[in-house]
């Protein structure tokens, strides 16, 4: 141990040794220097010789003591400035330390308490009160069985609140935080309003089961599954792909989302949680005036491009040109100019209501909500409506020793879904066929009005209008958590 600004570190020598003891080597070391040392329990210290004649060592003690109660700490970190050296207290908060000299400082540090540094100025008891400081805590994060500083946490914790959230139009949780975290992946299922979404915390963790993440809503373990079943029926025509099992939660409650992504972080969840977890806090009340809040959002959307294909002269053409005994007359021309992408696309127009109230007192508080969300699909007969009420409410008893939460959300959601995505093929994939589909076939048949159908060719929008695929998801989350302060 030793200050820089006494010694020159940057002195080089050349020695050899063999089989010497400590004080032959750093005799020879600084011989002829104005280096002095001193070793002192498994330490070397250093000074300069002609400013410090000779070290004094002292041994400091003392007990350490809270000010809000006036109980002795134990656990408390004690340690000399500028070195390793240190000690903690013992479970009477009494401690004791060798400082190298009256100069030292000592520095007292506790979880939740003001650090305090304070010189030993020749005292060989120093007595302390530790400061308690509620805004020390705010850096405490805790996860499974123990608690660590949240600088400790960067790759194993993300925080996110309602300012970082994503913006626009969102419908369900997932699309809040989708690009906002490092080491978190998330993919939309489809387009569709309300489709699920495939999220992988830090890669993949199993070739052959899911890697979806465990879901917890104001400590309720949630299923990841897909609120709706799809299977695959005949000739490849399917349900749409899977949909979000959060889209019940309104975005709005939210206030915050956190993501554990190592495996001290999700300990307390056991196997469900070995893909991650995903914590999801809902607003509460906060005490104060009565707060009433509305908001609200209209969108517009529509497809930016369309897939580039053929037109029905360029196809008459090219089948005249690449195929044998094919003629402008052959009975596969039927004369038509469609575009079936324009037939199945449109403008899609969404809305999103929001009204909240809420306030309380030192002793309760509540906040209660309403949500409702219209969402058009950029494909005919695609919607999401859903319908969220939300009520938190907190009170507190018995000179604040008891206190209960209760929390319950109900809501129903209605989705009207397509042919599309991982669960159909080719045959019954509603975007395939409008790209493939003979763009001289009408849609309608002239002559009898009902949709234009062939033996053998698929019609996209018969493929659309036939194809009808309604749901309706209610779902009531409720919870009640009661506290009692024994001691």
């Amino acid at each position: 141990m030793f200050d820089n600004t006494k010694i020159n570190v940057l002195r080089k020598v050349s020695v050899d040794f063999n089989k010497s003891n400590i004080e032959e080597v750093l005799n020879e070391l600084f011989y002829n220097t104005e280096i002095n040392y001193k070793i002192v329990k498994n330490q070397i210290l250093l000074d300069n010789k002609f400013q410090n004649q000779e070290f004094q060592p002292i041994k400091v003690t003392g007990l350490v003591k809270s000010e809000d109660d006036d109980e002795p700490l134990p656990g408390v970190n004690i340690y000399i400035k500028g070195t390793t050296i240190g000690t903690i207290t013992d479970a009477s908060g009494k401690y004791e330390i060798e400082v190298p000299n009256e100069n030292a400082i000592l520095v007292f540090k506790y979880v939740g308490y003001k650090t305090q540094e304070i010189p030993v100025a020749g005292n060989a008891e120093i007595n302390v009160i530790l400061v308690f400081e509620a805004e020390y805590l705010d850096e405490i994060v805790v996860i499974g069985y123990g608690a660590v500083k949240k600088i400790d946490l960067t790759g194993a914790l993300a925080t996110l609140k309602e300012d970082d959230f994503n913006r626009g139009l969102v419908s369900t949780p997932e699309q809040m935080i989708q690009g906002r975290v490092a080491g978190v992946k998330i993919t939309s299922n489809s387009g569709e309003p309300g489709a699920g979404s495939n999220i992988q915390i830090r890669g993949m963790s199993s070739i052959s089961t899911g890697q979806q993440p465990l879901f917890v809503v104001d400590g309720i373990p949630l299923d990841i599954q897909s609120t709706v079943p799809s299977a695959m029926i005949s000739g490849g025509w399917a349900a749409g792909a899977a949909t979000s099992p959060l889209n019940f939660i309104n975005p709005d409650d939210i206030e915050s989302i956190d993501i554990l992504k190592d495996a001290s972080a999700t300990a307390i969840y056991g196997s469900r949680g070995a893909n991650g977890v995903i914590i999801i806090t809902t607003k509460k009340g906060a005490p104060g005036a009565t707060n009433v809040k509305y908001s609200t959002y209209f969108s517009i959307s529509e497809v930016p491009h369309t897939i580039d294909v053929l037109t029905a002269d360029s196809f008459v053409s090219a089948r005249v040109r690449l195929l044998d005994n094919v003629s402008e007359d052959d009975n596969n021309h039927y004369g038509f100019s469609t575009n079936w992408q324009e037939e199945l696309f449109r403008t899609a127009y969404s809305h999103n209501h929001n009204l909240s109230i809420s306030g309380g007192t030192d002793k309760s508080s509540f906040h209660a909500s309403f949500n409702y969300l219209d969402q058009e699909g950029i494909i005919r007969k695609s919607d999401h409506n859903r319908v969220t009420g939300r009520i938190n409410v907190s009170q507190k008893a018995l000179n604040d020793r008891f206190s209960v939460d209760a929390k319950i959300t109900a809501s129903q959601v209605k989705e009207n879904r397509l042919p599309i995505g991982e669960t159909t093929t080719a045959d019954g994939d509603l975007l395939i066929q409008s790209i493939q589909a003979n763009p001289t076939m009408p849609v309608y048949d002239t002559a009898t009005g009902e949709l234009f159908q062939v033996p053998g060719i698929i019609n996209p929008v018969a493929l659309l209008e036939y194809n009808d695929d309604e749901t309706k998801t209610n779902k009531i989350l409720a919870s009640i958590s009661p506290s009692l302060e024994i001691i």
